[in-house]
């Protein structure tokens, strides 16, 4: 078969969906073979992961994700390139399907909590996704929560979805080599001893609850711990921090390669996750393997 797959979100593995699609094609190219993939894209990011393997080609289309020109375009491409199956590898799925068509839909965040999101998510979810998803041939998500959601709220037929669960990659592992860790921890500038928590700033992430519950530990305490948060700074969390007093006490580890990110799980003592919605949430996952 000609597969046509959509991954022009896949221009950096540091958030959730990037990471799932950029593995899922890396070991698609390892096991297949026989089929053809057409992978579409903005730009040379996956270039070299691919290249090795001789039945995938990349195809530049110059569409922005998330943009408004998509479902215009999108139909127009997929007859071009002629697939026997198009795999719209996020939640942006085209109206007008020339051929059979198969989506992977995450979560539902969008449609849970409309309020934290601008109107046009909510247009878009409510309206243009609920119909597109009424003529797709199947669903992929990643947990049963998810497929919950999608039948609770657009009315899907179970037997249309189906779940593959996300695994941890297998550099998030127990380094034995101390000294490895202790060094990067060092050049880090991190503390021997610190609570760990990795993810975005995103509300539904919960992060202000964690560093209120952090402040009331800190507060009178003799706490040994600091608490190191993934990521560069950002004005909200630095003004909570100088409110609660606990500035001190917090450390923005910066933007962190994942080549580096099971050393900053190995050197933690405590992994902390208080997001309060997820399709399924790595994370979590990742620091017990570590």
């Amino acid at each position: 078969m000609k597969i046509l797959l959509d991954a022009r979100m896949v221009v950096a593995k540091d958030f959730g969906m990037g990471r799932y699609l950029y593995n899922l094609l890396k070991e698609l190219a390892n096991i297949d073979q026989e089929n053809d993939y057409v992978i579409m894209v903005n730009d040379d990011y996956l270039a070299d992961l691919l290249k090795p393997a001789k039945n995938f080609r990349l195809l530049k289309v110059g569409l922005k994700w998330l943009g408004l020109m998509e479902q215009f375009r999108l139909p127009g491409i997929i007859k071009k390139v002629q697939p026997d199956i198009f795999h719209a590898g996020s939640f942006v799925v085209p109206l007008v399907q020339p051929c059979p068509t198969i989506a992977t839909i995450y979560d539902l965040i969008h449609v849970r909590y409309p309020k934290r999101y601008f109107w046009l998510h909510s247009i878009y979810y409510n309206l243009v996704l609920r119909k597109a998803l009424m003529t797709v041939k199947r669903i992929i998500t990643i947990s049963e929560f998810s497929k919950n959601d999608l039948v609770a709220f657009y009315k899907l037929p179970k037997e249309l979805i189906r779940v593959a669960y996300p695994a941890v990659e297998e550099a998030f592992c127990q380094i034995k080599d101390r000294a490895l860790v202790d060094s990067f921890r060092q050049q880090r500038g991190l503390p021997e001893r610190f609570i760990l928590y990795v993810g975005n700033r995103k509300k539904h992430k919960n992060l202000l609850c964690l560093l209120t519950a952090y402040s009331k530990l800190a507060t009178g305490r003799q706490l040994d711990h600091k608490l190191v948060l993934s990521g560069p700074e950002d004005n909200e969390t630095k003004a909570f921090l100088k409110r609660y007093n606990i500035e001190g006490g917090v450390i923005f580890a910066g933007m962190v390669r994942d080549s580096d990110l099971a050393l900053l799980y190995n050197a933690a003592d405590l992994f902390v996750f208080p997001s309060l919605f997820e399709g399924f949430g790595l994370p979590p996952l990742e620091a017990m393997a570590c």
